[in-house]
C-alpha cells in the first residue's frame, strides 16, 4: 500500500516539476538537493519529510497540493482490502452469492439516481 502512496507522490512531484518546465537537475538546484534524490522520489522511493518540504518550497506549492487525494486513496485501498477479507471469510458460497447480489442491487440503485 505504501509503495503505491510514494509512487503517486513521486508522480505528483514530476507533474508539478514539468508544469514549470524544470528538469530534475533544476528542481534539485532550487531545493538544494541532489538530482538523484529527485529521481528516486519521482520513481516512488520513500523520502524524508524535510526533503518533501524542500521540494514543495522550491515548486512554491503546499504540502497538501503534493499529497492531495493520495492519502484518501490509500485509505480507500485499506477499506477495500478489509471488505475483501471479510467477504472471503464468509462461511459458504451461498452467503457470498447473497452479498454479491446485494452489492449489485445497491450499485444499480445508486446509478439510477
Amino acid at each position: 500500500m505504501f509503495d503505491k502512496l510514494y509512487f503517486r507522490i513521486g508522480n505528483r512531484i514530476k507533474d508539478k516539476r514539468t508544469t514549470v518546465g524544470w528538469t530534475q537537475a533544476k528542481l534539485a538546484e532550487k531545493a538544494n538537493l541532489d538530482a538523484s534524490q529527485i529521481s528516486r522520489l519521482e520513481h516512488g522511493m520513500h523520502g524524508e519529510l524535510e526533503t518533501y518540504l524542500k521540494i514543495t518550497e522550491a515548486l512554491q506549492i503546499s504540502i497538501d497540493e503534493l499529497v492531495q487525494d493520495v492519502s484518501r486513496s490509500a485509505q480507500e485501498s485499506l477499506y477495500t482490502k478489509e471488505l475483501l477479507d471479510s467477504f472471503h471469510k464468509l462461511p459458504s458460497t451461498q452467503h457470498k452469492i447473497y452479498v454479491l447480489k446485494m452489492v449489485q442491487d445497491f450499485l444499480e440503485f445508486a446509478e439510477s439516481k
